[in-house]
């Protein structure tokens, strides 16, 4: 197994035109705008003034052109940027609230964001112009622009060092001796192990990496491994003539579009939802859950390093094929938790917990890769077992471990919003 780095990691509870054209670009490649709003659902189709609305998409714009390639470090933007947002809104006074509220809200962000993207000073610059032209001049604003900046700059020296850093995700690791069961790198590439530093970084909310470590994957041979094997060993191949061609466009659906669906979904939930501090908290315990889980998520991996069905069902001692190949190129990485279950875990835990109302009619997802073809949803809880058998369908995940993930996001959820004025107070 993986031994941990000395890292001495506290707990910490932690329009302008020009600015438009590159949210509306920004929110079109995601899926995400005011064209999702359906007027039947009870959301305002015009939600352009609404303040947690615009600093969404200038959010969603400015990661996209300016975040990192790697999607923990992203989310370590949004969640510090919001947490800092919402530590501010609690500040603010019972007189001149609201707009002591939108001020700090848009300094918050714009110092959040200016710190942790690269590129966008000017977009930032301008939507931070934007907001403040919108709220009375006067010391209530005033005190809410210092307010952001001061949780902004607070949280952003807390977190120095977390180890979500690019250097401290992608260590160079010893793999563990090939055994039935065991991980090993997987073709095309036969790339060594990615992300195994994730496992220890500083959480947000999380006592530790291992704080719900889930039971592990069936034993190998056993009769549950073996029904996990045949479903992928069929429905998972490149050449499957029991995969429909409605499960093909499911997993070719989710198969690169996790982040924007999710976006999607959490924007909608930003409709359904009135109080400007609790749309501000929303997206704040929406990527605590995302960062956090993908930290248990790679705790998990490494614990149990779990082979790929592509090496099951290649070395299968009953029933080898070696020339098996999944329908999609298996990440180089173990099986056993999926992350696009675990974040698709994460987004209905925090929608069902904070939009207990749902999404409305007519809640639909696009994907980028797919923007002619839509899917509809009837509840945030139907993402998540999708997004799970997308996975076998793409055969690069056992059930399982999609299965897992679901709760292991829903625990880091519950623990997050259980703990939420320490997060936030």
């Amino acid at each position: 197994m993986l031994s941990r780095p000395d890292h001495d990691f506290k707990f910490s509870h932690p329009r302008r035109r020009s600015l438009l054209a590159a949210i509306a670009a920004a929110s079109v490649a995601a899926g995400v705008g005011a064209g999702l709003a359906d007027p039947a659902s009870g959301a305002r189709p015009d939600c352009s003034a609404d303040d947690a609305l615009t600093w969404f998409d200038t959010t969603v714009a400015a990661t996209a052109a300016g975040g990192s390639s790697v999607r923990v470090i992203n989310d370590r933007s949004w969640a510090i940027s919001w947490t800092a947002a919402a530590r501010a809104l609690r500040t603010a006074p019972r007189k001149g609230r609201e707009q002591f509220s939108r001020a700090a809200l848009a300094s918050a962000l714009h110092t959040g964001l200016s710190a942790l993207t690269s590129g966008q000073q000017e977009a930032l610059d301008a939507a931070l112009a934007d907001a403040l032209a919108r709220i009375p001049k006067g010391r209530t604003r005033t005190d809410g622009v210092a307010a952001g900046t001061r949780e902004a700059q607070a949280l952003l020296a807390d977190r120095e060092g977390d180890g979500l850093d690019p250097a401290s995700i992608s260590p160079q690791i010893e793999v563990p001796a090939p055994a039935p069961g065991i991980w090993r790198p997987t073709p095309p590439a036969l790339a060594r192990p990615t992300t195994a530093g994730i496992a220890y970084a500083r959480p947000f909310a999380l006592e530790s990496a291992e704080q719900f470590r889930p039971a592990g994957p069936p034993p190998v041979g056993s009769e549950a491994y073996r029904a996990e094997l045949d479903e992928v060993r069929s429905l998972g191949r490149i050449d499957s003539t029991a995969r429909t061609a409605e499960q093909s466009f499911i997993a070719q659906f989710w198969f690169t579009s996790a982040v924007p669906l999710l976006q999607q979904s959490l924007r909608r939930g930003l409709e359904r939802t009135d109080a400007l501090a609790d749309r501000v908290e929303l997206v704040a315990l929406f990527y605590i859950g995302q960062v956090d889980s993908q930290i248990a998520g790679a705790e998990t991996k490494y614990h149990y390093w779990h082979w790929r069905p592509v090496s099951a069902v290649r070395e299968d001692p009953e029933a080898p094929e070696p020339g098996w190949t999944p329908f999609e190129t298996t990440p180089s990485h173990p099986d056993y938790i999926s992350g696009t279950s675990l974040y698709a875990g994460v987004g209905q835990a925090v929608l069902h917990e904070l939009v207990p109302q749902g999404p409305g009619r007519g809640f639909r997802l696009t994907s980028p890769d797919f923007p002619d073809t839509p899917r509809s949803y009837a509840g945030w809880t139907a993402l998540g077992p999708e997004a799970v058998s997308a996975r076998v369908l793409t055969g690069i995940h056992f059930r399982t471990a999609g299965k897992d993930a679901l709760t292991l996001g829903a625990d880091v959820v519950g623990h997050a919003v259980h703990i939420r004025d320490d997060l936030f107070g």
